[in-house]
């Protein structure tokens, strides 16, 4: 059977069981290989030709960055949580001519050099723990370091007058890097605050790896960073910062709060910029205790989440309480005519990634089955005028029953922070079999049903990105291709691949010269014309 014939049966499942799935059976295996996932791959590249087998567009310029775990252990110890895991660039660069290159290197943090010269997990704060476990000392000294090994995401911010990328993770500092991936250095720039003598006695490293671009600009952004008062009865600060380099960033707005909770995304529209805070928050003395950021975490499942809501014109702040829900990854928010602000989320009824990505979870079968978490699309429109809120969801439709519960969700970019129709993300366990099960999903929140899946036994994607037609050839949203990077688990081999976002089937592929382990977040940026 060619492979354009299996992945048409398979683009027929859909995401559930139907009668339209009989004969095709994801519960048999569907998992082989998936475990080379997760497994360290030391190989680095710098841009070894790879070629797909379909002729590439000759608009499609411009390299795709990814960021992620590659390495899961050093010497005798290992991380106990996946998302730990040493931080490994990977590129693929689209020249526009038909040639396309691909680049790996692992990036060097503080810790991984520490690491590495003593053939030894250095103490710098993890989210999960390692094993044999850090000594009380080691501990402590985790905790000053904290967190260094930003494998999260990737950006691109401006330093001076030219663009650098940088690799960052859900904490203020972030590291340096080039386009061959070899890294420059840490920045850990100056916090910005009002009244610098009142910051004394105050922990200012959480952020967020989800920075959001400010509405009708090019190349300024919007973050925060959480502030942890060490000082009894001094209330914590959450402060809302415009990037407009690598070293200056701007207060925007800044408040107290009584709690520091975590928070990995947030919503920008053309005047403001939302916060959902979860009821997910800080015990400073289980994160001394045992030195690692989950053990020091606690989730509070009958508090309210609260919204945050600021104008970033006026600096006016706005908050609401609204329903119990884990929004990890915003998706997108815009403004309706009337002045209502629409926010939609992936949200979850508690913080399940704290323990899905477990090593012990990702190497047993029977647990990945047990992987079990409901997510749910959800918009939430606030009318700040009245102070309140109602919320919407889209029925999916009859063929993929599963598109609303996706996760790392991704749009067309041209409509950040405009009112847009699709989403698309990956939904882990969508047959509730195994975590292994990853169907890539496109969903339509403008409620016509157009939603599309393409789920392909044993092979695991990543979040995949939109790269949207070029200005002039694109005549609707979904005009472009989806990016992602495949593992195949019966041929351990890696593969990227360009997706038709209008009927989710692969249009292009190449095989890679290394495996490339599970990633989490990156982008694609497209040459400078």
């Amino acid at each position: 059977m060619t492979w354009c014939v299996v992945l048409l049966s398979l683009l027929l499942v859909g995401c559930v069981h139907t009668d339209e799935s009989q004969g095709f059976d994801t519960h048999t295996d569907g998992s082989q290989g998936f475990e080379l996932w997760f497994t360290t791959n030391k190989d680095e590249k710098e841009r070894a030709p790879i070629y797909f087998d379909n002729p590439l567009p000759t608009w499609l310029k411009g390299t795709l960055i990814r960021n992620g775990p590659g390495q899961f252990e050093m010497g005798k110890r290992k991380f106990l949580n996946a998302i730990d895991g040493y931080s490994k660039l990977s590129s693929w660069t689209f020249s526009g001519n038909g040639s396309a290159y691909f680049s790996t290197k692992f990036l060097r943090s503080e810790s991984y050099k520490e690491s590495r010269t003593n053939n030894n997990v250095a103490p710098f704060l993890t989210f999960g723990g390692v094993a044999p476990p850090f000594s009380d000392i080691e501990k402590a000294d985790a905790v000053g370091h904290q967190l260094d090994n930003t494998n999260v995401n990737v950006f691109q911010y401006m330093d001076d007058d030219s663009p650098v990328f940088v690799a960052v993770s859900d904490v203020w500092k972030l590291y340096e890097f080039n386009s061959s991936l070899s890294t420059l250095g840490p920045v850990n720039a100056k916090h910005p605050v009002k009244e610098p003598a009142d910051r004394i006695g105050f922990i200012d490293s959480m952020s967020c790896a989800h920075s959001l671009p400010e509405y009708g600009t090019s190349d300024t952004y919007f973050n925060f960073y959480s502030s942890l008062s060490l000082i009894p009865g001094i209330k914590h600060k959450l402060t809302l910062v415009r990037i407009n380099s690598v070293n200056d960033r701007q207060v925007v707005a800044e408040w107290d709060t009584d709690k520091v909770a975590y928070m990995h995304s947030f919503g920008v529209t053309p005047n403001y910029v939302i916060f959902f805070i979860a009821p997910y928050f800080v015990n400073i003395e289980e994160l001394l205790l045992h030195g690692s950021v989950g053990d020091g975490m606690d989730w509070f499942p009958k508090e309210n989440t609260t919204v945050y809501i600021v104008n970033t014109k006026t600096r006016q702040t706005y908050n609401m309480n609204i329903s119990t829900v884990m929004a990890l990854h915003h998706i997108n928010a815009f403004e309706f005519p009337d002045g209502k602000i629409a926010v939609d989320v992936a949200g979850h009824q508690d913080p399940f990634f704290s323990n899905v990505f477990k090593i012990s979870n990702i190497y047993n079968v029977t647990s990945r089955a047990h992987s079990k978490y409901r997510t749910s699309v959800t918009r939430y429109i606030f009318d700040i005028k009245k102070n309140n809120y109602i919320t919407q969801t889209w029925p999916d439709s009859d063929k993929y029953q599963c598109a609303s519960t996706l996760e790392v969700p991704t749009i067309n970019e041209h409509y950040r922070s405009k009112p847009y129709c699709f989403v698309y993300g990956s939904v882990f366990n969508f047959d509730g079999e195994d975590f292994a099960h990853i169907a890539l999903v496109k969903k339509d929140v403008c409620g016509q049903k157009r939603d599309k899946a393409l789920y392909i036994p044993n092979h695991y994607p990543t979040e995949a990105w939109f790269i949207p037609s070029p200005p002039g050839g694109a005549t609707s949203e979904d005009d472009g291709y989806l990016a992602t990077i495949f593992l195949d688990g019966t041929t351990k081999k890696s593969y990227i691949a360009l997706i038709d976002p209008k009927n989710m089937t692969i249009t292009h592929k190449a095989i890679l010269p290394t495996v490339v382990p599970f990633n989490i977040h990156g982008r694609f940026f497209p040459d400078s014309v």
